[in-house]
């Protein structure tokens, strides 16, 4: 039923060469969501142009609040998708400037990635201006900072596809993996959150 990882945590030379954004542990701050301070790490893998992340993400939106308080979430986007790429330094500022309004967000980005593979700035201004929300943007250093830290957690929790869900205990390094929309369920969070 669940795919076993035996999954480590070790990004730490990553953290020693990090320039931006002062260090990889403030990216990691910067991105995340939910306890910050628990032993418990989520990271939802998904990418614009996934039908099957779609189906997923409202699950992952209305568990949100509750995972939230047990653990420290991760989106991670767009690891493949070189198409889509034009999406994430919105999709990373939104992240960190617009914790709040996040899921609206992401859902306006995902509908203009169908539509289009290059969205020009004042149309992603117009559209977060539309739903409340003021677009910052991130500067390149940052940006750069965040593709980098996606792409090493692919390589590091061995991401081939999307969507994919990884929940880890970062003390005791033990973690699952539930792969596709048939095993990212609320059943299936809640009991790999109580074994972990």
């Amino acid at each position: 039923m669940f795919h076993q990882c035996a999954i480590t945590l070790g990004l730490s030379l990553f953290f020693l060469n990090c320039t931006y954004l002062s260090s990889l542990e403030n990216i990691k701050d910067a991105l995340s969501f939910g306890n910050k301070q628990s032993e418990i790490e989520v990271y939802f893998f998904s990418g614009f142009d996934c039908p099957s992340c779609r189906k997923v993400e409202p699950l992952i939106e209305a568990l949100e609040p509750e995972i939230g308080k047990k653990s420290r979430i991760l989106f991670v986007e767009d690891i493949f998708q070189e198409e889509a790429s034009s999406y994430t330094p919105y999709n990373l500022s939104f992240m960190v400037h617009n914790k709040d309004q996040y899921f609206k967000l992401k859902e306006m980005l995902n509908k203009l990635a169908e539509e289009s593979v290059k969205p020009t700035l004042e149309l992603i201004q117009e559209k977060a201006k539309a739903l409340g929300a003021t677009y910052t943007p991130l500067d390149a250093a940052d940006v750069t900072s965040g593709i980098e830290y996606f792409k090493l957690l692919g390589k590091q929790f061995d991401i081939e596809g999307t969507p994919i869900l990884v929940i880890l205990n970062k003390t005791t390094k033990k973690g699952k993996k539930l792969v596709g929309a048939k095993e990212i369920t609320q059943e299936n969070i809640t009991k790999v959150m109580a074994e972990l």
